[in-house]
């Protein structure tokens, strides 16, 4: 089975700087990689050549190829990070695109482990638009078509349970298909905060920042029915159904989205230019038909008609001390308090959550009924729309 596992090279300085130059055959155990020694112009020289002088000027911004603690080599799984011989790296680039890599989250894993902190991650990826562009330039009016088998056969075998296996066996797992969202997330979830991206020809080149440890919580579900993993009362985590209106991974992403779009000026409480959510999950949402499987959570007790915002452990983390403790006295709701009250950006939220917290405290079912009705009012007036 042939992959782009490739020969390497390093500088003769010892800053370790790797490029590849030729396809080898990849057996069950990876094999041994021939190494030979250049001097840093021909190894710049045989990088430069792999991935283009746009790219190097990208990298050159954010990291000094020619730094004995900065390495740029192609990995392809967390066996390629293993084998580094330093422990601490200022900064890692990997030039393959991630969607040529089988172990997708445990190769991010294992680059957080090598960078020291605020250590940068530089990669790329092909993502599911700009894979569409390059495929328009190729088949021309047959895009569509060709898309629509790509789609098919490199995102949804990739994902199906019954599928994947045969999957991965034909494939060796290249040439998966994400998006953006999906890619980010998965970044995110790694321990890394995006710092820089940008389209370069067909690909996305990123710079992630090392924040902290990865996440070691199970990684999310694909499915279109699913279960969002969320507290609920008195701190213990339950099940919320879903129906999905977001790209995997979407959940990750929603704090560098806050910072970097903020939110829209209708006051509706969404993220002006949320990529995360899919074509359909628009119509769902604006239908409020994603909401519906929520039911089953109230009727089971998980969950109440009104309450408090639904969230994971890891968005909770980021909420203060005091409203964490405050808001586990009560079930989540399928109707949040900045619906009732309008509160949609994010200082709004937790002020919404706090006037709720203190209202229910006080008047119990009267603060619930009283909120339902603002919440009911507001949604059929069109101001605010699914959460």
């Amino acid at each position: 089975m042939r992959s782009n596992v490739r020969h390497t090279y390093s500088s003769s300085n010892e800053n370790f700087l790797h490029v590849s130059t030729q396809t080898v055959v990849k057996e069950k155990t990876p094999p041994k990689l021939n190494s030979n020694v250049l001097n840093e112009q021909q190894a710049q020289y045989y990088l430069k050549q792999e991935i283009g002088d746009e790219v190097i000027q990208f990298i050159n911004r954010h990291e000094d190829l020619s730094s004995r603690h900065v390495r740029a080599m192609y990995l392809v799984s967390p066996f390629n990070v293993d084998t580094l011989p330093y422990n601490l790296y200022k900064g890692i680039i990997n030039i393959c695109q991630l969607n040529f890599n089988r172990k997708i989250n445990e190769t991010l894993v294992a680059i957080n482990k090598k960078l020291g902190y605020n250590g940068n991650f530089i990669g790329c990826v092909e993502t599911h638009r700009t894979r569409h562009d390059r495929h328009k330039v190729k088949y021309g009016k047959g895009v569509y078509f060709i898309q629509a088998l790509d789609i098919i056969f490199h995102r949804v075998l990739a994902k199906l349970s019954f599928t994947r296996k045969l999957y991965f066996r034909l494939t060796g797992g290249n040439k998966r298909v994400m998006s953006k969202t999906e890619a980010f997330g998965r970044i995110i979830r790694a321990g890394f905060e995006i710092v820089e991206y940008r389209q370069i020809g067909h690909l996305i080149w990123f710079v992630a920042k090392k924040k902290k440890e990865a996440d070691e919580r199970p990684a999310p579900e694909y499915g279109l029915f699913y279960k969002k993993k969320a507290i609920g009362k008195n701190g213990k985590e339950i099940g919320i159904y879903k129906i999905r209106t977001m790209h995997p991974y979407a959940e990750y992403l929603q704090s560098y989205l806050i910072k970097h779009n903020g939110y829209s000026e209708n006051g509706d409480g969404k993220i002006k230019n949320d990529y995360r959510v899919t074509r359909w999950g628009k119509i769902l949402r604006k239908l409020y038909l994603d909401e519906v499987p929520q039911l089953l959570n109230v009727l089971k007790g998980d969950m109440a008609i009104m309450g408090v915002r639904p969230v994971t452990a890891a968005r909770l983390e980021e909420f203060p001390q005091d409203l964490v403790s405050a808001r586990q006295a009560f079930k989540p709701g399928c109707i949040p308090p900045y619906v009732s009250l309008r509160m949609g950006d994010e200082k709004g939220n937790l002020k919404a959550e706090w006037i709720y917290i203190k209202a229910k405290s006080k008047h119990g079912v009267l603060t619930d009924v009283r909120f339902l009705l603002m919440a009911v009012y507001n949604i059929a007036r069109g101001k605010m729309w699914s959460a």
